[in-house]
């Protein structure tokens, strides 16, 4: 698994940093957004080793998924949170990223 794991953290950012780095040149924004799959990746992990959530082959599409989930949340925050409350997206994207992670750990089918 671990072999995965630039590939895990690496697709997110690739697919978020175009979409910042525009936005960026408008309205200046950090650049720690493009790294919002990594508290879902660390949290999963620890999902998964303190063994909640079903296990099942669905643990190598998981970390894809919340992947995923990260760009499409960091797209929310910069076209939409960044409009109407750019002090607290961050923080409203992170602990989205978390629930989400949560979520997709005790929904997936074993």
């Amino acid at each position: 698994m671990l072999e995965f794991l630039p590939m895990l953290i690496g697709l997110p950012i690739l697919l978020i940093w175009p979409v910042w780095f525009l936005r960026n040149k408008r309205q200046p924004s950090s650049p720690l957004i493009t790294l919002l799959a990594i508290p879902g990746l660390l949290l999963w992990f620890l999902l998964i080793l303190l063994g909640v959530g079903p296990v099942s082959q669905n643990l190598l599409y998981e970390p894809l998924g919340i992947g995923m989930i990260a760009v499409m949340l960091a797209y929310w925050k910069l076209f939409k949170l960044d409009r109407t409350n750019p002090e607290r997206s961050g923080q409203t994207v992170v602990v989205l990223m978390l629930l989400a992670t949560l979520a997709v750990r005790l929904t997936m089918p074993a």
